[in-house]
């Protein structure tokens, strides 16, 4: 009995052999029935070679082999699709994959990637694993232990302060570039904030960072490289650290009240009295520019809050009165003591000023720089030029999910540092950019 391989005349399927003289079948694949009048395909085994019929082709025969034919070319596509999409989900995959080892590595290593590259080339791949294994670390700036010290560091300027690190909530006083935010070097941990907060402090005189800690320490060290010379064992724990008047030494107020001085070298000696704009603890200390406020000449519907001198240069910065408190920079003439010239401060509508929010504010290298807020949250920095009244920016704050707070401010060369709620914020001085935040804030809106 001879057999037959009937092909399905709708998706193009070769079915199983059947019985010649069936005419009716169903598509094992797609279901279809149909009725197939084709030619004979196989026959009882062992099947023969049977040559090619010399004979026209059926109407029917012929589109089933066109039929069959278009299958195939949509099968081959599908395959060709699927390669594709294989190809597309794999770099899809990879690109997801580097992201989250960027994030992962940055979270790692608090955005130090230039050590992280010169570990890697180096083949020190014990130390990557240790620090992918160990636990994530972040640092705050710890805006309670005064104001950022700025000073040169290995040729870079910088700032020195004490940073909190967690989740470990450990002490540190390290040394920030202003050109990028890079840490330049660390000191610690010098015990949790519970144990240190008051007793942990920092100064600098010369080439020697000064570091006072918890178990009645004090430590110097290489102001260029962070590394440890010499520690000394005080009678009790610091409350006050401070640089002497001359800039040599440094002067420790202790709790038992047995102060001293002490040389860069290490040498000490009693001293009692503190130096002179050494403030007391979480004070800040007053800038080497400010002048009593009493010292501004009186002018008529202004209200002098701090007055600022500088060479040439005599500003009074304070507010309209009475009235509505809106920020006014003059600046007088030495000798005749008038106004030179006379502003209003904002940039922005003066009425939107929040009342008591222009209290910090410095004169520095012949410009003018003040923080003043707007609205019920938001702060905006501005600079001036002392000399000839020009205000040479405006710009606003990223502003803070939470408390929004602006603790400091403190100008250094080309650079104005801003203390926030928990951040360090690094900007030019000239031309107003956003250069580096260092800490952990959580912002409502974008950067500026």
């Amino acid at each position: 009995m001879a057999f037959v391989r009937p092909v399905c005349t709708s998706c193009g399927a070769t079915l199983p052999a059947r019985e010649e003289g069936e005419h009716e079948f169903e598509c094992n694949y797609c279901g279809t029935r149909f009725h197939w009048h084709g030619e004979i395909r196989q026959r009882k085994q062992p099947p023969a070679e049977i040559p090619a019929p010399q004979r026209q082709e059926s109407e029917s025969h012929r589109v089933v082999i066109e039929h069959t034919v278009r299958h195939e070319e949509l099968q081959s596509r599908k395959r060709g699709t699927g390669c594709f999409g294989c190809l597309f989900s794999l770099i899809l995959m990879l690109v997801i994959a580097g992201v989250a080892a960027a994030v992962f590595v940055s979270s790692k290593f608090g955005g130090e990637w230039k050590k992280l590259v010169e570990t890697v080339k180096a083949g020190k791949f014990e130390e990557i694993i240790e620090v992918a294994t160990a636990p994530r670390r972040w640092f705050i700036w710890d805006t309670f232990a005064g104001s950022p010290i700025p000073v040169d560091v290995g040729g870079k300027p910088a700032v020195v302060g004490r940073v909190r690190q967690f989740p470990d909530d450990q002490l540190f006083i390290v040394a920030l570039n202003l050109s990028d935010g890079e840490m330049l070097w660390q000191i610690g941990p010098l015990g949790t904030y519970g144990e240190g907060y008051q007793h942990t402090a920092a100064a600098v005189a010369d080439d020697v960072v000064a570091v006072s800690d918890f178990k009645a320490n004090l430590i110097l060290y290489d102001r260029n490289t962070g590394e440890k010379k010499q520690q000394l064992s005080l009678s009790d724990k610091a409350e006050r650290l401070c640089t002497t008047d001359d800039g040599n030494g440094f002067w420790v107020g202790t709790v038992d009240k047995r102060n001293l001085e002490v040389t860069t070298d290490g040498l000490t000696s009693p001293k009692d009295e503190p130096p002179k704009g050494c403030a007391q603890r979480w004070e800040k200390a007053p800038h080497k520019n400010q002048r009593p406020v009493e010292s501004a000449p009186a002018v008529d519907g202004f209200k002098p809050l701090r007055v600022w001198e500088e060479g040439k240069i005599w500003l009074a910065a304070g507010v309209k009165h009475p009235g509505s408190e809106i920020p006014k920079l003059i600046r007088f003439g030495k000798i005749l003591q008038s106004p030179l010239w006379d502003r209003v401060l904002p940039e922005v509508d003066p009425n939107s000023v929040r009342s008591g929010s222009f209290e910090l504010d410095v004169l520095e290298n012949g410009r003018y720089v003040a923080v003043y807020g707007t609205g019920t949250k938001p702060w905006r920095l501005c600079v001036w030029n002392a000399e000839t009244g020009e205000r040479l920016w405006d710009k606003p704050f990223r502003v803070l999910f939470a408390v929004d707070d602006i603790k400091d401010l403190v100008v250094y060369n080309e650079y104005i540092v801003v203390l926030r709620t928990s951040s360090l914020e690094v900007w030019g001085l000239n031309d107003g950019k956003l250069i580096a935040t260092f800490g952990n804030e959580t912002y409502e809106d974008k950067e500026p």
